[in-house]
């Protein structure tokens, strides 16, 4: 015959349990606030209204495809080319590093990303890098590519489609013909802001006071 066992549960151990309680039921949504976003938003602007305080993502754009240039701390070959995904004005990426500053000089702009490092070319259609060369970017009017000198050799930033990655070829009628330009303004507002708040613990009225006795099965 099974038997009840009435305890006595005191003060301080009750009230452990219902501190580790509330505790517990709020975890998930702590935990889950504390994550970074896994996607980052931008917004269309035009080369001649970005500022230095700016954080800008460079892509090239060919029939349904968009791609977004990494900003790397520093490159030994071509950077990849990102995906990303384009709606009316908005540019979505994966959350990865695709921040750069545009500066404007004379004679063009350096491009450089969040440690001071500039995006520049050799004399060579896999030539684009990132690193500590200084070079200067200017916006060709006519095919409207952003375009470099280097080693006297006008070079066109480009995204060789086959790999993808990104290049600069002394051309715009090859391997990287019929792309369009577009820079993208990094969002400061949460991606999500309308997500829920993290849900608050509390004891309801009538529940389990210091000194109850409870029931054990």
């Amino acid at each position: 015959m099974h038997t009840q066992k009435r305890l006595r549960i005191p003060r301080k151990l009750l009230s452990l349990f219902l501190t580790l309680g509330m505790i517990i039921s709020m975890l998930p949504m702590s935990a889950l606030a504390l994550q970074r976003a896994t996607t980052d938003t931008w917004t269309k602007v035009e080369l001649a209204d970005i500022t230095a305080d700016d954080t800008v993502a460079i892509t090239m754009t060919k029939g349904t495809t968009t791609w977004v240039l990494p900003a790397d701390t520093n490159t030994s070959s071509a950077p990849a080319a990102k995906t990303a995904t384009v709606s009316d004005t908005t540019l979505t990426t994966d959350g990865g590093n695709y921040g750069w500053k545009i500066t404007a000089v004379d004679g063009g702009y350096n491009i450089t990303n969040s440690e001071g490092k500039y995006l520049y070319t050799t004399n060579a259609n896999n030539g684009v890098r990132v690193g500590t060369t200084s070079i200067v970017w200017s916006l060709d009017s006519a095919s409207g590519y952003l375009k470099a000198t280097a080693s006297g050799t006008v070079r066109y930033l480009g995204v060789y489609t086959t790999k993808p990655d990104w290049r600069a070829y002394d051309n715009t009628t090859g391997n990287t013909a019929g792309q369009t330009l577009a820079f993208w303004k990094l969002n400061t507002e949460p991606v999500n802001p309308e997500a829920p708040a993290a849900p608050t613990a509390s004891v309801a009225e009538g529940a389990v006071t210091a000194g109850t006795e409870v029931t054990f099965s």
